[in-house]
């Protein structure tokens, strides 16, 4: 036996017209456990709190070679937008040990919109770190 509502039950839905609340991210696919939510969405806020994942990630991809010079260039791990860095010169004729460090920071090129970056930044989503120089 089918029940029908009575006559005076309003059944729209309440938000109709409206555009839905927004709902959480999902972590994207393949985004390693513990890496934070925002991580791996191009369109994520300035921010310099970088975790030690950001640094193992950038440490993860391979240095390459071109001729006394050496350079990654790889998606930021955070924003996704292509960052590139390079080293050049004698690295290890200058005093270098083999565990140094050099700096590395997200250098994208998205406009400033997009990452919100604060007055007086060009360039990145404000992640950065220390990574492992280049192998001998």
């Amino acid at each position: 036996m089918q029940v029908d509502p009575p006559d005076d039950l309003d059944m729209t839905p309440k938000n109709e017209g409206e555009e839905p609340p927004p709902q959480p991210r999902e972590p994207r696919p393949g985004k390693p456990n513990g890496a934070p939510p925002e991580y791996g969405y191009p369109d994520v806020a300035w921010d310099r709190a970088t975790p030690q994942r950001w640094v193992d990630a950038v440490d993860a991809q391979g240095w390459k070679a071109d001729g006394d010079a050496w350079w990654k260039s790889l998606p930021c791990p955070r924003c996704t937008h292509t960052m590139t860095f390079e080293l050049s010169g004698g690295l290890r004729g200058g005093g270098l040990e083999s565990d140094d460090t050099t700096p590395a920071w997200c250098n994208c090129q998205t406009s400033k919109e997009v990452h919100t970056r604060p007055e007086g930044e060009t360039e990145g989503c404000g992640q950065n770190g220390w990574i492992k120089l280049p192998p001998e």
